[in-house]
């Protein structure tokens, strides 16, 4: 990790030589540490450890614009860099004249706790290595069809955000988390089916081995009665893991940028009906106990919970500050970038509503519901079709029927959001990723199949 001593080096250099040219400029450090311990066989297969250091600057004068980063934090990388980002600066000129903003507008006065545990600290790598064990064990004696335990790993990260500017500005987040997971096999000398699953936290002792490899096993082996159906229109209970994929998509046609540039699917949307009214989606960036929530966007700014679409109802374009500016939108602090990158736009943190039902409830709304676990597709950003291969399992009347394979969904995204029908009472648990969604109906997809059901 980078010490305070060379942070101050690297941001008398950078700025020095900013200021020489006539630029503002904003610095973006990221720092990140992790280690991790896979088993296979109930021997150790690797231990690895990482250190990803790395340096952005950006810079501005006017309508010029130019960025650049480095790993290598010797004096003269870090002039190279500065150098790099002036001469880039000098060929990319954007519509209209920008600067960094006032020192005001970066001062927060919310409240925020770091996504941080002493708990992280105390595992060791013989910690992880004995959790792997454990878990990998429980996972291979469950069920003789499970025929291999492919991957099973322990692994722990830390990692911090550092924003500075030519104006003042410091302020910097740091996170940590652990995450354990097994990837396995189950056979039935018809079909060969995988899974897996990843529990993400601060404290290895809340994972029971015993009930998360059960899980992952009895879902796998749950596939080994596969079958296709005719091609049809049915109802689709999208699982809290494929959700996402979703209102990811939907919520990306609500960035300023890609309005601008006419690649939005809605168009400029805001004030109109674009979902179905049962849905709400935030975003959330200081949910608390989350690894991905931040109190400031990539270009320094506070961050804030906020309604991006309500009961259906597009109530927020999220934008940088270039782009509240020049379409004179409202700043929403969701600037984004990596340190070598320019700034695009997007959400910190998604988080759907809930809903009021339970699982067995959704799926016996309808007399027939497919339930996608997985999904080979996503829907375009641009048009919003989608098409790929799907796997769940059919319910009739409510109950498990069978699982299906041969099969594929497709359809646009605007008709599916609009066919939302029903929302879950409950987010997965343990659960790390930036998109948080409960199980969501739809009321109809096209399924491609086949005729034969003896598969």
């Amino acid at each position: 990790m980078i010490n305070q001593e060379n942070v101050k080096r690297i941001k008398d250099i950078m700025f020095e030589k900013a200021k020489s040219a006539g630029f503002e400029a904003e610095i973006l450090i990221h720092e990140e540490v992790s280690s991790s311990v896979s088993v296979k066989s109930q021997e150790i297969k690797e231990l690895s450890n990482a250190l990803l250091d790395k340096v952005g600057v950006r810079v501005i004068k006017g309508k010029n614009e130019g960025f650049a980063s480095t790993e290598s934090f010797d004096d003269e990388s870090i002039s190279n860099c500065i150098d790099d980002a002036l001469a880039i600066a000098e060929v990319i000129e954007r519509d209209i004249e920008m600067s960094l903003g006032e020192l005001e507008n970066y001062q927060d006065d919310m409240t925020f706790n770091e996504y941080v545990s002493d708990r992280f600290h105390q595992a060791s790598t013989d910690d992880m290595r004995t959790k792997a064990l454990k878990l990998e064990k429980e996972a291979s004696s469950i069920d003789d069809r499970i025929f291999s335990v492919m991957a099973t790993a322990c692994s722990k990260g830390q990692s911090k955000e550092t924003y500075l500017n030519s104006r003042g500005v410091e302020k910097s987040c740091a996170s940590n988390s652990l995450d354990i997971y097994t990837y396995l096999g189950a056979d039935n000398k018809v079909f060969k089916k995988t899974n897996y699953d990843v529990f993400s936290g601060h404290n290895m002792m809340d994972l029971d081995e015993k009930s998360f490899a059960k899980a992952i096993v009895d879902d796998a082996i749950a596939l080994l009665d596969a079958k296709s159906i005719p091609s049809q229109k049915i109802p689709v209970l999208l699982s809290r893991e494929q959700a996402p994929r979703f209102i990811g998509a939907l919520t990306g046609a609500l960035s300023a940028k890609a309005i601008d540039q006419k690649t939005a699917l809605f168009g400029m949307c805001e004030g109109e009906q674009i979902a179905s009214k049962i849905i709400t989606i935030r975003d959330r960036p200081r949910l608390e106990n989350h690894a991905a929530a931040t109190p400031f966007d990539s270009e320094g700014y506070p961050t804030s919970d906020k309604v991006l679409i309500e009961k259906g109802v597009c109530k927020t374009i999220l934008t940088d500050k270039y782009h509240a500016e020049k379409m004179k939108l409202p700043h929403t602090a969701n600037g984004q970038r990596s340190p070598g990158s320019p700034v695009g736009i997007g959400a910190h943190l998604l988080s759907v509503d809930l809903g009021d039902k339970t699982f067995e409830e959704l799926v016996n709304i309808y007399p027939k519901v497919f339930v996608v676990d997985d999904f080979g597709g996503s829907p375009s950003a641009v048009t919003g079709e989608f098409s790929g291969p799907a796997e769940g399992h059919l319910y009739e009347n409510g109950k498990r029927k069978h699982a299906l394979h041969d099969v594929a969904i497709a359809g646009n995204l605007k008709e599916v959001v609009k066919n939302i029908v029903a929302l879950g009472n409950e987010y997965k648990p343990n659960y790390s990723g930036r998109i948080q969604c409960p199980y969501i109906l739809v009321s109809q997809m096209d399924l491609s199949g086949t005729d034969s059901t003896d598969k």
